[in-house]
């Protein structure tokens, strides 16, 4: 339907308003089909991780082919991240400090 999604949402999923989360939702639903934005929820990340690590590989133009796609699947995976061998690359505290550190910002 070409209804915008703030009028539906004002209208059926919160009466009497819409909250910050859904206001800024809706905000970039009005652009979901700008060529350059790539619009993803959360549950279609996990249900279709590989399928979702495709669509950004095309959207940013990159190359690699199925490869590189498998290869960012495996090591986008809250396993993968999480494992002792590889939790603290994924800790924005020392993501932020070592960034801070190359820019001499210490």
């Amino acid at each position: 339907s070409n209804i915008p999604l703030s009028s539906f949402a004002l209208l059926r999923v919160v009466p009497g308003g819409v909250d910050r989360a859904l206001h800024n939702l809706c905000d970039w639903w009005e652009h979901r089909n700008d060529p350059n934005i790539c619009v993803f929820f959360f549950d279609d990340l996990k249900e279709r991780h590989l399928e979702s690590v495709n669509r950004v590989q095309r959207f940013l133009e990159l190359g690699g082919g199925e490869e590189l796609a498998l290869a960012v699947a495996a090591q986008s995976t809250h396993e993968f991240m999480s494992s002792p061998d590889n939790h603290s690359k994924f800790d924005d505290h020392k993501i932020v400090a070592e960034i801070d550190r190359l820019r001499g910002y210490e």
